[in-house]
């Protein structure tokens, strides 16, 4: 049995863990709001803070879900849930973002990877650079960046790679339009919970400042290596511990080497699938790692320490040509 047929055994989308995950992740944040507001201390709102953005970066993985049409069954169901609970909650545009997503597997580890941005080492070395970086993304760093790209640069602080965009889809400005529509309905919710000034300190900051740390480290760790690496050695599953797997990689995220290669396998599949494939010897692209703290500490941050900063310069590799296949070719 070769890995593609073992795949079709776990690409069953189901709708009623898709309810499941949009139920627990929204209760759970608006229990924060109303716990936080019962205490009325100012601990207790950093506290709620920290796991709102814990619980935000869980949406924003979500919304990567969707973008596979992996929430529900139904394509209309999985892109209004995508779009209006997960990505424009998130202030994020959710077809943009899906047509990037999509370029981001065909090219990874590629200069015109969109995502490239996210995980290259320009701009993050020396060491001192790449700690300035994640500072930088903890007091806000790229809410500023998405604000300046918006108001003066009229794109998105990322934007889609020519040839990605479909026609028949909301434009650009439409979606910044839900976005602040969406705001605005989170807004009244969180003050009908909590004081008026709870949507701000616990949904505005912690996304800007915790969620958007948790992303940079997730996003830079996951295909982090020399500028001059392969595709296949950007890409690792990881073994987060519980407290990791919350803030850092909810939604199994850590099988990222396996989403890769497998992209149509719902996230709450992938651990019995890796299962699957290992107990079978069948391999995929990609090695097995720790933590994501323990690599950034221990293989990242030396990436970072043992180079000067110079232009990235990634390495050319084989482009599967669509998302829907592996990054590069199985080995059965």
């Amino acid at each position: 049995m070769t890995g593609q047929e073992l795949r079709k055994q776990f690409a069953v989308v189901s709708s009623w863990r898709g309810g499941l995950d949009l139920l627990w992740h929204w209760a759970a944040i608006l229990g924060l709001v109303w716990a936080a507001s019962a205490v009325g201390h100012w601990l207790g709102f950093v506290l709620a803070a920290v796991l709102v953005g814990g619980l935000q970066h869980g949406l924003i993985n979500l919304a990567h879900e969707a973008w596979h049409r992996l929430c529900f069954k139904s394509k209309r169901v999985n892109d209004f849930v995508g779009g209006w609970f997960y990505c424009y909650a998130a202030g994020m545009p959710y077809y943009h973002d899906r047509n990037r997503h999509w370029a981001h597997h065909r090219l990874v580890g590629h200069h015109d990877d969109p995502d490239w941005i996210n995980y290259c080492n320009e701009g993050r070395v020396p060491l001192a650079r790449l700690m300035l970086f994640l500072i930088g993304r903890l007091l806000g760093g790229q809410l500023v960046l998405t604000a300046y790209s918006l108001l003066f640069r009229r794109e998105a602080r990322i934007s889609v790679v020519s040839g990605t965009s479909k026609k028949g889809l909301p434009s650009s400005s439409a979606e910044w339009g839900r976005v602040v529509v969406c705001q605005a309905v989170l807004f009244g919710v969180f003050a009908a919970i909590g004081p008026w000034w709870s949507y701000f300190v616990l949904w505005v900051w912690p996304l800007a400042s915790f969620a958007s740390l948790f992303i940079a480290v997730r996003a830079y760790v996951e295909h982090a290596a020399e500028d001059d690496a392969t595709t296949e050695e950007r890409l690792y599953d990881f073994s987060p511990s519980t407290v990791e797997a919350f803030f850092i990689s909810p939604c199994h995220f850590n099988y990222h080497a396996l989403h890769h290669a497998y992209p149509n396998v719902p996230h709450y599949r992938l651990r019995r699938f890796k299962r699957a494939m290992c107990e079978r010897g069948l391999a995929y692209p990609g090695r097995d790692m720790g933590g994501y703290l323990s690599f950034l500490i221990h293989e990242a941050w030396g990436i970072a320490a043992a180079r000067t900063p110079k232009k990235a310069t990634p390495h050319a590799a084989s482009r599967p040509e669509s998302d829907d296949k592996p990054a590069t070719r199985q080995a059965a």
